[in-house]
């Protein structure tokens, strides 16, 4: 695997969302397992085959070497989880022509993965003295100049930015919830179609009149049944009064498309 690693998030929280999308993809493509997963550090989840890191020394434990212990930042693969900890690897130095990621021969068990975190993203403050392959910097506006070097020298063969367009909105302190204007403008509109519709079934009384709402055709079923129209027969057989309700609805429904592209604009 290639050293790569995406540094430069600015804040906790992205930083926890972009690794839990992450970890959903690879769950979704097979590296992972997550048929028994531990907890990490605020609501995290791993199980075999994710990459956590550590966040606290641990003297006692020998990190895969004799004489190296479990120091803050290690990178662990987990290859097994039993007994109430889970059996990692700690990753070593990227072999220097391939850039492969190394991991120590030796397992060992971990059991303060409660601290831990997973690592397969780090905002641009801890990756501050780390060297990457690849490092990718994720810009929302809101970074100074300071933390954008950090985070955009940490790969020594790239360095990409994935930044956002559009600067995000800000909150709203008014208290409450606003009514949606979506729903004012449809129920105007219904008002008119009704209001509109009540206006033809007043001037022909005696005829059946499907509302105007609804996606009928301009003559229903029953009254192409009841003049005994054959289809395409319209054309020359129909009275004079359905054209003229035609005629009418044909101008309501352009009225009310002018009131829709008056109130889109």
């Amino acid at each position: 695997m290639v050293s790569i690693r995406a540094p430069g998030i600015n804040d906790h929280e992205r930083c926890r969302e972009a690794l839990r999308r992450i970890r959903d993809d690879l769950i979704h493509l097979g590296p992972v397992d997550p048929r028994r997963e531990i907890h990490l550090a605020d609501g995290a989840r791993a199980s075999v085959g994710d990459l956590i890191i550590c966040r606290e020394n641990n003297h006692e434990l020998a990190a895969g070497l004799r004489g190296r212990a479990l120091a803050n930042g290690d990178t662990l693969r987990i290859e097994a989880i039993r007994d109430g900890a889970a059996v990692v690897r700690r990753a070593l130095y990227c072999d220097p022509k391939t850039g492969a990621r190394r991991w120590t021969a030796r397992t060992f068990l971990y059991a303060g993965y409660d601290t831990a975190d997973l690592a397969y993203a780090v905002t641009g403050h801890c990756a501050q003295g780390r060297t990457v392959r690849v490092g990718l910097s994720l810009l929302t506006g809101a970074e100074d100049r300071q933390w954008l070097c950090v985070a955009m020298t940490r790969g020594t063969d790239k360095n990409a930015v994935i930044a956002f367009t559009r600067p995000a909105r800000p909150a709203d302190p008014a208290e409450g919830t606003r009514p949606a204007p979506e729903l004012a403008r449809s129920d105007q509109l219904c008002r008119l179609a009704v209001a509109a519709d009540s206006d033809l079934r007043r001037r022909h009384p005696v005829q059946r009149l499907e509302p105007l709402r609804s996606a009928e055709p301009l003559v229903s079923e029953d009254e192409r049944a009841q003049l005994n129209l054959q289809p395409g027969a319209l054309d020359y057989t129909t009275p004079d009064w359905i054209s003229e309700l035609a005629h009418e609805r044909r101008q309501v429904r352009e009225h009310l498309d002018e009131r829709i592209v008056t109130a889109d604009s």
